[in-house]
């Protein structure tokens, strides 16, 4: 379900697109720091059996590399599992009148596959370690696996196999959430924008907004409405 105004159900349906907005100008103030922050807490303790320093070096810098990318290449969408939240009508529809459009989810996921992440929001600190964990530990494996079954330099393997480590931190980061927000049920579709899309702004009561428009061609996956209580 995705919870918005009458006006932006008209905007939806007229253009057949969804607004991703940036990052930074999300509902959590935490929204760029949170994850970077569990990824810290993580980096040690998957450190201490490591080992080689190369490797050990290139967790430790993991953070600051991830932190000096560019944060306005990613835009976000916001749905969640709950069909009825007057929690959720309070926080995104004025006076509680909107909508909350309900997305048909395996039309949803189709549409995310071609160039776009579709995740779950996780909130639970505990499993976000053991996500983050994994992550990591999965990927110090296969460094050490190459470098045991290739000949070569140490350095040269982390140096190639980094990129791929950095990806797949800036995809999942975005996907954690502090518990506080867990009322939610977040799901996010997550778009990297490369520099071919046209960035657009909108007004807030602050500020402008950017954001990018995700267009679904002619028929949007759209299964039904739900109505807010005023």
């Amino acid at each position: 379900y995705h919870y918005t105004t009458i006006s932006g159900l008209l905007g939806i349906l007229d253009s057949c697109r969804l607004w991703a907005t940036h990052t930074q100008f999300l509902n959590d103030p935490l929204e760029i720091t949170y994850g970077s922050e569990v990824l810290r807490s993580c980096i040690s303790k998957v450190m201490a059996p490591v080992y080689f320093s190369e490797i050990r070096e290139a967790l430790t810098s993991l953070p600051d590399v991830l932190g000096a990318l560019p944060s306005a290449s990613s835009y976000i969408t916001c749905f969640t599992e709950i069909p009825d939240s007057l929690v959720l009508w309070n926080m995104y529809t004025p006076d509680s009148s909107g909508v909350a459009i309900e997305f048909d989810s395996v039309r949803l996921f189709a549409f995310a596959r071609k160039a776009y992440v579709l995740t779950r929001v996780c909130y639970e600190p505990s499993a976000q370690l053991s996500l983050i964990e994994g992550h990591l530990r999965s990927w110090v494996k296969i460094v050490e696996d190459s470098y045991a079954s290739h000949s070569g330099r140490l350095s040269t393997i982390i140096k190639m196999m980094v990129p791929e480590l950095i990806a797949r931190m800036y995809c999942f980061l975005p996907s954690l959430k502090a518990p506080a927000y867990s009322h939610e049920q977040e799901w996010r579709l997550i778009a990297y924008v490369t520099g071919n899309e046209r960035v657009l702004f909108r007004a807030s009561a602050a500020n402008l907004v950017p954001y990018v428009e995700l267009g679904f061609g002619s028929k949007l996956p759209i299964s039904g409405l739900v109505i807010g209580p005023n």
